[in-house]
């Protein structure tokens, strides 16, 4: 998740990706419980789904390194499914730690949906492909 912040509220940006289709109503409800979710979108990204995949993670070197990016967009397009379910959650006073291999300071709240959401539904998704 990307982060944008203000002073006492951030707005992290969310991405369920193709495989997680399936299951997205319910992840969404699931995030929703957890924190407000301001603003749902669906995208058919068609021929323009590798270049949104690295836009996401432009600046995330880890995720380019040894080519894992353009592994996971080729697991991802084993299906023909082109949709993503971009979603934005409201996090009020967030909390934030450093994230030593990285240094990147992460907020604390959007990581733990993050994990909660990988946990409940990697191993139920078709071709679930984590990127590290």
């Amino acid at each position: 998740m990307q982060v944008s912040s203000n002073k006492e509220t951030i707005y992290p940006i969310g991405v369920i990706w193709n495989m997680g289709n399936k299951f997205a109503r319910e992840i969404m409800l699931n995030i929703a419980i957890i924190q407000d979710v301001i603003q749902v979108r669906v995208y058919d990204l068609k021929e323009k789904y590798d270049s949104f995949v690295l836009d996401c993670y432009n600046g995330d070197d880890e995720a380019f390194y040894g080519g894992y990016i353009y592994e996971k967009i080729k697991n991802m397009k084993k299906t023909s499914n082109t949709k993503v379910i971009v979603f934005i959650v409201k996090i009020d006073n967030p909390t934030y730690s450093l994230n030593k291999e990285n240094g990147i300071n992460q907020c604390i709240e959007s990581r733990t949906i993050k994990q909660k959401i990988r946990d409940e539904y990697s191993n139920k998704i078709d071709g679930y492909f984590l990127i590290l």
